[in-house]
This record gives C-alpha cells, sequence and structure tokens, in this order.
C-alpha cells in the first residue's frame, strides 16, 4: 500500500484489556465532506489482515480505519470463553469510535463483521452515514442449508469429506478444504499473503464458542431489517460458499439497500475483484455524502 499516506498505530483500552487500531489517511479530510471507513473484520476470531485490498480507497483520499477485534490479531487475547458475545463486541466498537474521535463514518461490515455492524446500527448510534454489508449474514440458523446446497455441487470425494469429518489436520480433509476454500472463499491460487497472515492470526477458540457453542448459532436479524434505515450497500459474490443467498435476504429487507454482485468473487470480492470493488464502493460512499450537503 502507499507509504506516502500517513499512518497511525495504536491500542486502546478496552474492559482492562487492549485493542490495537490502523488509521491509513488523513482524519481530517473530513472537514471536505469525505468522512472514513470504519472496517469491521469476519470471524469471531478472524483479523483485520482479511480486510487490507481495502486500503486501496485512500487513493481517492478517504482514511479507513482498522482494528482486531478483542481476542485475536495483534489485539489482547483473554482466556476466558465466558465474556464472548455480541454485546462485547457492539461495546468494542463503541469505544473505538469514542476514543478515536469518530464521529461521522461509513460503517464497512466483511460476514460476521457485518452482523456485528447490522447491530450496532440497530442501536440508532449517531453519526453513522451509511452500512455496506459484505458477503455477510441475515441469520445463523441458515447456515448450515446454506452450506449443505453449496456443498452438493462439489466433486462426490470431496463432499463427503467435508460432510462427514470435521476440522483435522489430516491431508485428505486439508486437501478438500482447499478444494472448498479455492472455489468459494477466494478463489486465488495460491492465496494472497494478507489472507495467509489472517489466517495465522485467526483465534479459532472465539471463533467455535461464538458459532457452535454460543449466540451466532441462533441469531437471526430478518425480523428487524426494516428498522435500519441507513443508506445500505451490499455486495457479494456469485460463488460465495460461506452466505451464497442471504444477501438478497439482507438486499430485500432493508429499505434504502442497493446490491452488488461481483461475477469473478466468492466470499472476498474487495480482494478478488479489488479494483472493481473500490470503484463500486467509492461511488456509493460518495453519493452518500453528497446526499448531506
Amino acid at each position: 500500500m502507499s507509504s506516502t499516506l500517513p499512518v497511525q498505530e495504536g491500542f486502546i483500552p478496552f474492559r482492562g484489556y487492549r485493542t490495537w487500531y490502523r488509521i491509513v489517511g488523513d482524519l481530517s479530510v473530513n472537514k471536505k465532506g469525505m468522512f472514513p471507513l470504519v472496517t469491521l473484520h469476519g470471524g469471531p476470531g478472524a483479523t483485520h489482515y482479511g480486510l487490507l485490498p481495502l486500503e486501496k480507497i485512500t487513493e481517492t483520499g478517504r482514511a479507513v480505519i482498522f482494528y482486531d477485534q478483542l481476542g485475536c490479531g495483534n489485539s489482547d487475547r483473554p482466556d476466558d470463553s465466558s465474556i464472548w458475545s455480541v454485546k462485547l463486541f457492539l461495546d468494542e466498537l463503541i469505544a473505538i469510535r469514542r476514543e478515536l474521535g469518530l464521529d461521522q463514518i461509513h460503517l464497512f461490515g466483511h460476514s460476521w463483521g457485518g452482523m456485528l455492524a447490522m447491530e450496532y446500527v440497530l442501536t440508532q448510534p449517531s453519526g453513522v452515514l451509511s452500512l455496506v454489508l459484505a458477503s455477510s449474514l441475515a441469520s445463523g440458523a441458515l447456515i448450515d442449508a446454506e452450506r449443505k446446497r453449496v456443498y452438493e455441487q462439489l466433486p462426490f470425494e470431496v463432499r463427503e469429506i467435508l460432510l462427514t469429518q470435521r476440522w483435522s489436520e489430516e491431508p485428505e480433509y486439508q486437501q478438500a478444504r482447499k478444494y472448498f476454500d479455492t472455489h468459494h472463499v477466494i478463489r486465488h491460487e495460491p492465496w494472497p499473503d494478507f489472507l495467509d497472515q489472517a489466517n495465522k492470526r485467526m483465534n479459532v477458540k472465539v471463533n467455535i464458542s461464538m458459532w457452535s457453542q454460543g449466540e451466532l448459532r441462533t441469531w437471526d436479524i430478518r425480523p428487524r431489517l426494516r428498522e435500519i434505515h441507513v443508506s445500505t450497500l451490499v455486495t457479494s459474490g456469485v460463488y460465495d460458499g460461506m452466505s451464497p443467498t442471504q444477501d438478497d435476504i439482507l438486499f430485500q429487507g432493508i429499505p434504502q439497500a442497493k446490491h452488488m454482485v461481483f461475477q469473478d468473487s466468492a466470499h472476498f470480492a474487495h480482494a478478488e475483484e479489488t479494483d472493481t470493488y473500490i470503484a463500486v464502493l467509492n461511488e456509493f460512499l460518495t453519493q452518500v455524502e453528497q446526499s448531506y450537503q
């Protein structure tokens, strides 16, 4: 990414721990009617590394803020499985905005980050100009059915391994998982370095705690989508194997939503078709800002 842009990194205190953040670009440009993009990564337990291609939007003059949610990446990793909840991550986002003085923002959420973003917007916070939901979900309860439909399209031997085995270091499982990932997660081979970094720094324990054992398994925001009253852009990839039909639920349910489907992408359209994605994203953000002038 550009080395000429100002970069600020640091930690904010949160519930006795530290949350790491990174600001790329000049936050003062909001004086010219251009407001920063705050990004929420997936998981839970994943890291900001999966969103690094979004740094390209700083070429338009807009600042972007990344942070690693508590428990992963460069942030502290509490060894207490009882603390992981949607409420904790909502409070963390509130703390990020307060500590960094982010009064007016655009909010970008990828996958789980989009779920968190919707929960946050429903609290009716001030200063959120727009919402971007990238390969996100409307219901955790729909995941198994969706995943099964995707698996049914896979070669028989791959499908059988993924349906009958849980995560394993065994070569046959890893090979089957690699086939799925390169067809339905990100369609790059080899995977880009930033995504390898994201996987290395992911905290699987947080993910399991929130999904397999926690509230996300039955999480369902569909009844409340009509209550989201900010301009929203829903994006998805044709080959997404994580949430292949939920983008349409979001688009149909949110009153002021626009929808963009990327034809050569899976779960990481912002990384697979970066130039096109940034152009679409910037056009949307600019239109929202112009409506406030």
